[in-house]
């Protein structure tokens, strides 16, 4: 079971192993983000940081008055991961020697990402193909189905990341509330200095990648695009 628990004052949702059979993965060091924590990195992994992941997992939704437990999901045919890594924490000589507790080394560490709204929830899985997306369970009498994955358009997220590919996608325990929904994405482009991150708010019913465009407004974005940014400047 992950620590990754998302509550709505009845049930819970959560990510859970079955069994105890494992397999080997090999990650990669971040190749954006603090230098310093990429170079880090990279001395300590050079080859990559090989660990194991359960074969067999599950996103679970337990109803803490009736007791009953339902596997929303699991590893198979349809998702081949609910474990996301990332390299994070504090690189060497930094924060060193502050007053207060000193921020952790950097190290590799996994969660699960999941949000329960009453009996519906929505989870972040990996398929077999690479493709990361947002599943949404309503019901337990309807079907999965996809909120938004990465390889799309951003544009159908906003119209100023048009032309840029959906590269990330998260969402926080509590981003799924009173039928409303709020998740983080970013964009990258052709050219490393293209780039767009954003918080993201649906106001009615989960949508549906086909109606992403009506549904979900910006809430918070950063723009990088270092090259416009030049050319508008000297342009000016």
């Amino acid at each position: 079971m992950g620590e990754a628990l998302s509550f709505d004052g009845r049930r819970v949702a959560y990510w859970g192993a079955l069994g105890t059979e494992t397999r080997t993965i090999t990650l990669a060091c971040p190749t954006e983000g603090n230098k310093d924590l990429i170079a880090f990195c990279n001395e300590e992994y050079p080859e990559g940081f090989t660990t194991e992941v359960p074969v067999n997992q599950g996103i679970f939704l337990t109803d803490i008055r009736t007791l009953e437990t339902r596997l929303i999901a699991k590893t198979g045919s349809d998702y081949a991961d609910f474990v996301f890594w990332n390299f994070s924490g504090r690189p060497p000589g930094v924060g060193e020697g502050e007053e207060g507790d000193a921020a952790e080394l950097a190290r590799w560490r996994s969660t699960s990402f999941v949000a329960v709204d009453g009996a519906g929830l929505v989870f972040k899985a990996l398929k077999a193909s690479g493709v990361q997306g947002l599943y949404a369970s309503l019901a337990p009498n309807l079907p999965i189905h996809t909120v938004v994955e990465t390889g799309i358009d951003g544009g159908l997220l906003d119209p100023k990341a048009a032309g840029l590919l959906i590269s990330s996608l998260g969402i926080e325990r509590d981003g799924f509330r009173n039928g409303q929904l709020v998740f983080n994405a970013s964009m990258l482009g052709e050219a490393e200095e293209d780039r767009w991150a954003g918080i993201y708010y649906s106001r009615t019913a989960i949508p549906t990648p086909a109606l992403l465009p009506g549904l979900i407004g910006m809430g918070v974005a950063t723009l990088r695009r270092r090259r416009n940014a030049v050319e508008d400047s000297s342009n000016a």
